[in-house]
């Protein structure tokens, strides 16, 4: 989600947001299958981010729009 919106050129604002701690356990990182296949799909992602990258983006207008 990130990358696409990088790519169609959304800026990413961080802002504080109220939360309650994680109640149980991560499927993705308390297990070695669910670490594992973060791993597939976010190197799967971040192999093809370059050539994503190398498009030039349209400047955004505010934090919200394009």
């Amino acid at each position: 989600m990130v990358l696409r919106g990088s790519e169609r050129g959304f800026r990413i604002v961080e802002l504080d947001a109220p939360y309650s701690p994680r109640v149980g356990r991560s499927k993705v990182t308390g297990t070695l299958r669910g670490t594992m296949r973060a791993i597939h799909d976010m190197s799967a992602l971040l192999r093809d981010a370059p050539s994503r990258a190398a498009a030039p983006r349209p400047a955004a207008t505010s934090a919200v729009t394009r």
